[in-house]
């Protein structure tokens, strides 16, 4: 086992919900960043030597998972969420593979409980065609080459932002793009209990941030990418505001000013 940390957990919290973050037992392989948001309304943390809690005066969540980019001391860094219990046996084997594969810049796994149940039991690169069914407290990166590469996540996305969801899509299709190579795991790094954010289909908002985010990634071919992403979850998408149709011609109204593409 390392001397030093190797692994930075960086944890998003915001105000009192701090109060719900349950670290597990000491690892010296692993160091807890708390990257806490409206730090004036939080209680205080029992103090850990392995854990540093950071207060942060930009709002968001983008802006948070990029701090833990900009704070992180270790070669690798898992993001983590506040309502996230981690599986410190899965975290460890994502750790694992990221050091054992140096051309690798990303690995991600999957989360236990109250999630969508789409992630593939077999291991295979990360595409722009697979990476959306991530979940940022599935991700975690070798930190040099994404700030060689200036990567970083898109403020415009995700809970505090614009558009309230898609972020880690945003970031692991940036990654990719700029020529960093990922890989899913079927490993367990984590639960989460109770719904996920983009969980509701019938929400505007959230229709037009999935308009946005596909617009985002893919461009003049953000049509044709949405037209297969209908395709594949009609079904969902029937109960959505306009339809699958309005989906795939991205006319959902954008509730915050301007069209949803």
């Amino acid at each position: 086992m390392p001397a030093e940390p190797r692994l930075t957990v960086a944890i998003s919290t915001l105000g009192g919900r701090a109060g719900r973050i349950a670290l597990p037992p000491p690892d010296p392989a692993v160091t807890y960043l708390i990257l806490l948001q409206r730090p004036g309304e939080a209680p205080a943390l029992p103090p850990r030597p392995d854990m540093a809690v950071r207060p942060l005066a930009a709002v968001g969540l983008s802006a948070s998972r990029n701090a833990a980019l900009t704070l992180a001391e270790t070669p690798f860094l898992l993001f983590g969420d506040d309502d996230v219990a981690l599986d410190m046996s899965g975290v460890k084997r994502l750790l694992a593979r990221l050091e054992a594969a140096p051309e690798l810049a990303i690995v991600t796994g999957r989360r236990a409980g109250e999630v969508p149940r789409r992630a593939a039991a077999r291991a295979r690169p990360l595409r722009l065609w697979n990476a959306a069914r991530t979940a940022t407290p599935e991700i975690m990166v070798r930190v040099a080459p994404l700030r060689a590469r200036g990567i970083g996540f898109d403020a415009k996305f995700g809970l505090g932002g614009r558009y309230p969801l898609g972020e880690e899509y945003v970031f692991l299709a940036d990654a990719l793009r700029a020529g960093l190579r990922g890989r899913y795991l079927p490993v367990t790094v984590g639960r989460h209990d109770g719904p996920s954010t983009g969980a509701d289909w019938r929400d505007p908002a959230l229709l037009a941030a999935r308009i946005a985010v596909m617009a985002r990634v893919f461009g003049r071919a953000a049509p044709l990418a949405r037209l297969v992403f209908a395709l594949r979850n009609g079904r969902r998408l029937r109960g959505a505001p306009g339809g699958v149709a309005g989906f795939v011609l991205g006319r959902c109204p954008d509730p915050a000013g301007g069209a949803g593409q």
